[in-house]
């Protein structure tokens, strides 16, 4: 019996290093997951910020483009009234 006491206890010491080093990997990936977690998290809010400020940015432009079009052409248009009966357009580079 006293032969069977040590394998018994070493036994036992291996199946709670092996418990304790299960538990430690497990509690180790668990905590490694939620930093990761932690950093990545904001990130897709982050970018919904950032493609809705650069939509709102180029929605801006495009308004602006528009009103600038329509602003030359309603220039353009007094401008021929005035002038289109003796205005004619010369592109020299094309040679027009």
């Amino acid at each position: 019996m006293n032969d069977h006491a040590p394998s018994q206890s070493f036994k036992s010491l291996t199946h709670i290093l092996a418990v304790t080093g299960s538990v430690a990997i497990l509690v180790g990936t668990l905590t490694i997951l939620g930093v990761f977690y932690a950093l990545a998290y904001p990130h897709p809010q982050r970018s919904a910020a950032r493609y809705a400020q650069a939509s709102a940015i180029a929605q801006s432009v495009d308004i602006f483009d528009q009103t600038m079009r329509l602003t030359a052409e309603n220039a353009f248009g007094g401008f021929r009234k005035q002038f289109g009966t003796t205005l004619s357009l010369v592109d020299e580079a094309a040679g027009l």
